[in-house]
């Protein structure tokens, strides 16, 4: 992990806490555990450009342009989309929300999507 990146406390443990953070379950010692998140900004290769999701110290999440279409030419590295991104983002390593009973009928949302233009590269689900 490197400083900055969020955790989420899933239980203490004594002096140790567990946590999700990259889409893992970690241990680390509480004493490194501060209250104040910060603000969050990945920039997504999406072939001509980068798309960009952001979340917000209060837990809200923004998307800025999302790329090519899946269906579509998709020139990244990786042969992936911003869409992918974010479905690992909401379902792997924030895939704790949705654990156990108490969080089935939790969903994963995006509080803004903003498209700088209409193009089909940047707005390509």
């Amino acid at each position: 992990m490197l400083w900055g990146d969020v955790v989420f406390v899933r239980k203490f443990v004594g002096s140790k806490v567990e946590v999700s953070a990259k889409g893992h379950i970690l241990e680390i010692p509480k004493a490194r555990l501060t209250d104040e998140p910060i603000l969050n900004v990945w920039q997504i290769d999406v072939g001509q450009g980068d798309a960009s999701l952001i979340r917000f110290p209060d837990g809200r999440w923004a998307a800025i342009d999302l790329g090519p279409a899946r269906s579509g030419f998709i020139n990244t590295n990786s042969g992936r989309t911003a869409v992918d991104f974010m479905a690992w983002m909401a379902f792997e390593d924030h895939g704790w929300m949705f654990r156990g009973a108490a969080n089935a009928d939790r969903t994963f949302h995006l509080d803004w999507i903003v498209f700088t233009h209409p193009d089909d590269d940047h707005i390509g689900v």
